[in-house]
């Protein structure tokens, strides 16, 4: 199961709706370098990072706004070589068991007609 996937068709689809989706994301697709300043400052500094988690999502249980802080140092190369290069739609033809993609109609950073699409492509 995937629950809420990044999938897109290509990298200007990727980008346009990370950006739609995220402002602060969006900033980190258009400039890298931030991207990576800010995932090094995390790494070093978790316990702040997981309080402004907190308060940027306080509709969020503690737990699950904290984790998002607590990821691994390659957040902001997973974020530009597998997000934003697109490629994970293509994984997906590759996997040799069913798989559930699963996303809510108004989840703002999913791109629901290519998930369709792909979802369909596993049924032929």
């Amino acid at each position: 199961m995937a629950f809420s996937p990044p999938l897109y068709a290509d990298e200007a689809a990727a980008r346009r709706w990370l950006r739609r989706g995220n402002p602060l994301v969006g900033l980190f697709v258009a400039t890298p370098s931030l991207s990576e300043a800010v995932c090094d400052w995390m790494c070093e500094h978790r316990d702040p990072a997981g309080r402004l988690g907190r308060m940027l999502r306080p509709e969020l249980p503690r737990p699950l706004a904290e984790d998002r802080f607590e990821h691994l140092p390659s957040y902001s190369q997973t974020l530009a070589k597998v997000i934003i290069a697109a490629g994970a739609a293509g994984w997906i033809e590759d996997v040799a068991v069913p798989i559930q993609l699963i996303a809510r109609t108004d989840d703002a950073v999913v791109d629901l007609a290519f998930l369709r699409h792909v979802a369909e492509a596993q049924l032929t």
